[in-house]
Parts: C-alpha cells; structure tokens; sequence
C-alpha cells in the first residue's frame, strides 16, 4: 500500500524524471560508516566527506548532537554537539573507514545551531568551515568562518565573524544551512544558505519563508571576501514554495553545480534536483526542477536528514549519503550510488615483454603507481612501459567524465632500465658524413647530445627537437661516441664521421 501511495505522490508533484539519471540504494553504513559511536551514543545527523590528510581519498566527519542538558528550559547553551572523523583507509576507489575519533579535543562549538560546511578557502591546503550558526544577544543568526590555521594543537582556527565577513545576520527564528561551492565557475568558494527566513505576516502571524542566499566570494584565492546576501538568485525563485535544506555538487557530470534539496509535500519528505544549465560565461541558471529516481522518500511516521554529495568510489559521479530512518531500510547513513557512471569499462591489462597495455581502446589513459599511490607523469597512452618492477595500475576516462581503474599488476622487470630506455634510441644514417637524426621510441623527453671523440674531448653539443636532422659535417672525420640524455638516463652510441658515411 505505502509504494502506491507514493507513487500517486510522486505524480502529483508534476516533475520529469531526468534521462539516464537514476540512483540506487546499495545499504546502511556501507564502508564501515558509524551511524552511531560504539557505545551506542551520539547518534549522526548529516555526514560531510573531506580528504583531511591530503591521500587522495575521502575522508568522513560525522556530525550530530551529543546531548541535551536536562533542565526546565533549554537554551542554546544546554545544547552540546559533537563532531567527529573516521579516516578513509582504503583508497579513492575503495572506501574503508576507520572507527570514530574526535575531530580534535575541545573543539570550539558555538553558542546556537551547529551545522558546518567544509572547504579550502585561502588555499593553504587546510580544510576550513562555515558554520551556521553562532547566536547573539538577541538571538539572531550569525554565520561563522573557522579559518584553520593548524591541524594539531588546541588553538586551530582563528574565528572570522559575520559583522568581519560583513553579511548579515539572520533574524532570530530563522534557520539556515551552509555550502561552499564555486556556483560562478570563477574559481573560488561562495557560500550558499538553504532553509528559511522567520517573518510576520499581515495578521500578524509568524512565518516561515523558504529562501535560499547566496554569498558571492569577491576576494582573492587566499582571503576570501563575500557579497551578499542574495535572495533566491539564478533562477531559485521558481524552486521555492517549500522549506528546503540543500547540499551542492555536479549531480549531472556536466561540470556545473546543483543543488540536491531535502523537501517536504503533504506529510512527505521527499529529494529534489535543481538543474543548473550554466550560462555561457558561467553563471547558475536553475531551470529545471526534478525528482531523481531511486532517491528515497519518507513517510509521516519515517525521517530524512539532509543529504551529502561525494564520489566515493571514484567513478567520476556524485553519490548520495543521508541520514535516514524509514521502515523499508531501516535506521542509518544510507548510501545512494549514482548510476550515471555505472557502465562496465574493460579496465584489463595485459602485458607483451615488457610493456603493459590497456586492453579498451578509444577512452583516455593515466598509468598510475599502486606502490606509491600516485599517477604517473606523461604516462596517459594505452601503453606503458615500466622501468623498474612493482604494482601499476591504469586508469580509464570514458570522455563522458566517468572513470574505472584496474586492479593493480604485479610487474616484474626483466631487463635493466638502461637496456630498456638504450633500445629505444637509436642514430641514423651510421656511418654518416652531413648529418645524423636521433630516434627516440621512449616515453621520456630527449634532452642534451653530447659528441666525443675518441680522446673522451667534448666535439659538439645540441639539444635537438625530436627526429631534428642533426648536422655533422663540420665535424672532423673520425670515431664519436655520442651521448644522448633521454629523461634522467644517459645513452652512449658509437658514430663513424668520415668518407665510409658516403
């Protein structure tokens, strides 16, 4: 009964499902995630994903509230949250977290609401936050920037407020939740506030009024300055009729961001996707409204959190984690894989010699060290010659943004690499009289020739483009040895100069 139900629900809400864009539940706490701490407390409300130690992977924070203090009237400050991590210990495409552990010991919890968004803002390569919100004397809400200035320590932040940041706050009733997102593709972080604005009305009623306000960061890459705030900019107004908590991230692979918004219809509470179709010079343009197939919707007697964006196996889409509680799945951080790049990529590898080969043709290659846990630089044909032994991996791109990784090869090397790297340059005509070309078949760069004659004297030195006629016939007849530098190897080739070369 309760899927017909929602299926008359879904039809009333006069949306399209979008072509190819589906999601499908995959589980509760998937990963290792913690939806609550081992002893049963500290229950999480929202997860953000973050690489915090900088390996490539992401990492998770689970927030949520610690406890309330028992008392008759509880003010913000009898509210006690908590804020902790759990380190990703697999890698970008396996996800595996380790346990709970504090996010760092008395973090500095403000006096009101405590709902954090995380970002780079001055690019010094430590995650800062936007909080919302801090309450003043009259209750209204201020919003935060936690600017880290170290990850160690029990003096991390210095704290920017709203009058530093220069926005204003919000009305005392109001409630706000914050995102950091490039939304004008200019290259830096502006803030975007999902909820609603309490107001009065003309009976003199108060109101909730569902808005969204964007911030647009104005300053430089290393100190941010916001403009704001904006009501309901870039085609928003058309999505608000409801109250509406939102996360940000290319939902659609299309290299813009949108908005996934937690909403409610009737006693429903229901996922909607706001489509940015961007503008040529690379503003939102919110046009499009709809529901995403496979997202869940709860019931009058079930609960949903809002959502979080984050490629989690590394696929190149946007997947969803929410705090959920709904009787076909039970309680937990359910996790909503994105179908967008579910299509199966032949990432096999198969080995000739001493070359490894993609065995899919027509997609785009990143040869990638599993040893080192890096990619490897100018290594992005379907081939790839390794010089020296270990694990490689090769990574795909499928030109539509989505990725697949092979496992990763065990390698053993054969030859030394100078054998290798010497087979692969090779001098032409030998013996020569006017001029010799250098053929490099290596995948690195060619640099100085060196010719010395037979007394070990330095002749001549050029440093040629690749296959360039190399001119010798003001050379002295006569034995060289000619040394090539090819990437960080040298190669000695033996040259005849004399009448022989005719």
């Amino acid at each position: 009964m309760k899927n017909n139900i929602i299926l008359i629900f879904v039809s009333f809400l006069n949306l399209n499902y979008l072509i190819s864009q589906e999601f499908q539940f995959r589980g509760s706490n998937l990963y290792n995630l913690e939806f609550i701490a081992k002893d049963s407390s500290r229950a999480a409300i929202r997860s953000l994903f973050y690489d915090l130690d900088a390996d490539g992977d992401q990492d998770a924070i689970i927030v949520g509230i610690d406890k309330v203090d028992s008392v008759k009237n509880v003010a913000f400050s009898n509210i006690h949250y908590f804020m902790e991590i759990q380190e990703n210990i697999g890698d970008r495409w396996h996800a595996s977290f380790k346990t709970r552990q504090p996010f760092m010991n008395n973090f500095p919890f403000p006096n009101g609401y405590f709902y954090p968004t995380i970002g780079d803002l001055n690019s010094d390569r430590m995650p800062d936050f936007i909080v919302s919100s801090g309450v003043d004397s009259f209750l209204n809400l201020q919003t935060m920037y936690y600017e880290r200035k170290s990850i160690s320590g029990a003096d991390q932040f210095n704290f920017i407020s709203t009058d530093s940041l220069k926005l204003n706050s919000f009305v005392a009733g109001s409630f706000f939740i914050p995102e950091l997102a490039d939304m004008d593709m200019d290259g830096d972080l502006d803030i975007m506030m999902s909820g609603f604005i309490s107001e009065i009305d003309t009976s003199g009623e108060n109101i909730q009024k569902p808005t969204f306000f964007y911030a647009k960061n104005i300053g430089t890459i290393t100190k941010p300055k916001f403009l704001g705030w904006y009501p309901n900019p870039y085609g928003l107004a058309g999505a608000i009729d409801q109250n509406q908590l939102s996360t940000i991230g290319d939902i659609d692979s299309d290299n813009d961001n949108d908005i996934l918004s937690l909403t409610s219809y009737d006693t429903f509470k229901v996922l909607i996707f706001l489509q940015n179709n961007h503008l040529p010079d690379g503003k939102p343009n919110f046009d499009n409204f709809s529901s995403l197939l496979g997202l869940p919707v709860a019931g009058k007697q079930e609960s949903l959190y809002p959502p979080s964006l984050v490629d989690i196996d590394g696929d190149g889409d946007m997947d969803v984690f929410i705090v959920q509680d709904l009787i076909s799945s039970g309680t937990g951080i359910g996790f909503y894989e994105n179908l967008i790049c579910n299509e199966t990529l032949d990432n096999t590898i198969s080995q000739a010699g001493s070359i490894l080969k993609a065995n899919l043709s027509g997609v785009k290659y990143q040869w990638y060290d599993c040893t080192s846990g890096s990619d490897i630089a100018g290594a992005t044909a379907q081939s790839y010659q390794p010089i020296k032994s270990g694990k490689y991996a090769v990574k795909l791109d499928n030109n539509k943004g989505c990725e697949s990784i092979s496992t990763c090869y065990n390698f053993v090397l054969s030859a030394t690499a100078d054998q290798i790297i010497s087979n692969q340059v090779s001098i032409y005509p030998n013996p020569t009289n006017d001029y010799v070309t250098i053929r490099n078949n290596s995948e690195c760069a060619l640099g100085h020739i060196i010719f010395r004659n037979n007394m070990g004297q330095i002749i001549k030195i050029v440093k040629p483009d690749a296959n360039e006629k190399i001119w010798t016939a003001d050379l002295p007849e006569g034995m060289y040895n000619v040394e090539i530098t090819v990437g960080q190897w040298k190669v000695t080739k033996s040259l005849v100069i004399g009448n022989s070369g005719k």
